[in-house]
């Protein structure tokens, strides 16, 4: 369950930042397809910025919650659903792995 959420967290994520950029530009691109938002998705690493959660229209910035650690590890999905994180070079404990 955790997988599924990541993952639609992410695709939702990746859509609301197109459209955002698409009317930053003035244009109106239709809305995304399945299969675009998952070759976007698994054709990049990524990094998180920012998670905000919203909950009766109030956001709460939960990035402030991140471990220095934690905010430079690079998330690598794939088609199967599965998802790998890699940690970056600031290691919470010596001895993580991948």
């Amino acid at each position: 369950m955790r997988t599924f959420n990541l993952v639609l967290l992410t695709l939702i994520s990746i859509t609301f930042c197109h459209q955002a950029q698409a009317e930053k530009n003035g244009t109106s691109d239709p809305p995304f397809e399945a299969a675009s938002v998952l070759d976007e998705l698994t054709s990049h690493q990524w990094t998180l910025r920012e998670i905000v959660q919203t909950k009766n229209d109030t956001a709460t910035n939960l990035t402030l919650f991140l471990l220095p650690c934690e905010k430079d590890n690079q998330l690598s999905y794939y088609e199967n659903g599965n998802y790998e994180i890699t940690e970056g070079e600031a290691r919470c404990k010596s001895t993580d792995d991948n």
